[in-house]
């Protein structure tokens, strides 16, 4: 219990000094078993020496029901989300290591949706210190952010689900009931008989409206060079 509790408070400093990716912790006690392409999103740092880019086909692109279409044009202009759907929709995700504003490891995560009226879904993911967790922000701003528990499900599957989401705005900080912010869940699984491919299932619902967009697609993964900076 102690070298665990050593561990976790050795992963928290070198996130906060920027040295590793705000996703360790979740899952330092799987890193050996990490499928390659999974510990390559995850783990990448500020000083990893690549961005990590994921390229494919999303096989569903699907919201429910019709009458909410008109709520999604705003969501869209937020970069949050979209009203389109459709089936073999082109699809690219660009993870990079990065420091936020507060010099903590952050991963920046920027999706792209080929629709004829192309699509950006992007977000910061950074660690909360005080919840110590990893939280999605997003929106204008990065106002919204979305708190997030990280499972890993040996031998090859990440499922990320929201546990909570706050409002920022400057100093003020609006934590959200439940009933006004919909529910996220995604999950990534690793082929087994590749290491550079990924499957990739989301869904957001709500706890009155239930299940309300989702998306399902298999992705390549590749490395892209990048100049690291101190």
């Amino acid at each position: 219990k102690e070298w665990v509790e050593c561990m976790a408070s050795a992963h928290h400093e070198a996130i906060l000094q920027g040295t590793l990716s705000p996703f360790t912790p979740a899952l330092a006690p799987y890193l050996e078993n990490l499928p390659p392409a999974l510990a390559a999103q995850y783990l990448a740092s500020p000083q990893t020496p690549y961005r990590v880019i994921l390229e494919g086909r999303m096989e569903k692109v699907w919201h429910q029901p019709c009458w909410l279409k008109p709520f999604f044009y705003p969501l869209a202009w937020a970069e949050i989300l979209f009203p389109e759907t459709g089936e073999d929709i082109p699809a690219q995700m660009i993870v990079t290591g990065v420091r936020d504003k507060q010099g903590y490891a952050a991963q920046t995560w920027y999706r792209t949706f080929a629709f004829p009226h192309e699509r950006r879904f992007n977000a910061l993911m950074a660690y909360d210190p005080v919840h110590e967790c990893v939280v999605e922000r997003l929106g204008p701003f990065h106002m919204i952010w979305m708190a997030w528990e990280i499972n890993f499900h040996p031998p090859d599957t990440v499922e990320i689900k929201t546990t909570g989401c706050s409002l920022h705005i400057g100093r003020l900080r609006v934590q959200l009931p439940a009933l006004l912010y919909p529910q996220v869940q995604a999950v990534e699984r690793a082929i087994p008989w590749r290491d550079d491919q990924i499957d990739i299932t989301l869904s957001v619902s709500h706890p009155w409206l239930g299940t309300l967009f989702g998306y399902n697609g298999t992705f390549t993964l590749r490395r892209d060079p990048i100049t690291v900076t101190s």
